[in-house]
């Protein structure tokens, strides 16, 4: 009998062994769910936050963009962004691409072309078109 006690003794410790190793699992794969959830969201933010600081930096430096600076457009701006870069009316591009989208001027490129249904690269070009049909028209106007 004193062998039983001793036998049901020595399980006991490893049964709380093995519930603590299913419990470490569980909340080690419960960190690392989190952890990369978190890890896009501040990858994207810091991304994105850095091109913007560049760019403001540059403006800055230099000033409004010109029709030969569009390569500086990207579909993470916002259209008020856009506006700022190359100093166009607050508007133009609303009329210019017809944008109905009552978040205008304070939506990306990337948003509008998603909530609106159409492809990112024909917006991203018929962006460039806008503005440089801007800048064509003003170097004609003067």
């Amino acid at each position: 009998m004193l062998g039983e006690n001793n036998h049901h003794s020595n399980k006991r410790p490893g049964r709380y062994l093995e519930y603590a190793m299913i419990a470490l699992a569980i909340a080690l794969a419960a960190l690392i769910v989190i952890f990369v959830l978190n890890y896009r969201t501040i990858r994207h933010a810091a991304v994105t936050s850095a091109r913007q600081s560049w760019l403001t930096a540059f403006l800055h430096n230099h000033g409004p963009l010109g029709a030969a600076d569009i390569s500086y457009v990207h579909s993470w701006m916002t259209f008020d962004y856009v506006n700022r870069l190359f100093a166009l009316p607050p508007d133009y591009l609303k009329t210019k691409l017809a944008i109905t989208d009552a978040r205008y001027p304070q939506l990306t490129v990337s948003s509008y072309a998603s909530h609106s249904h159409l492809n990112l690269a024909t917006i991203m070009s018929n962006l460039d078109d806008a503005i440089r049909a801007y800048f064509a028209a003003s170097s004609t106007a003067i």
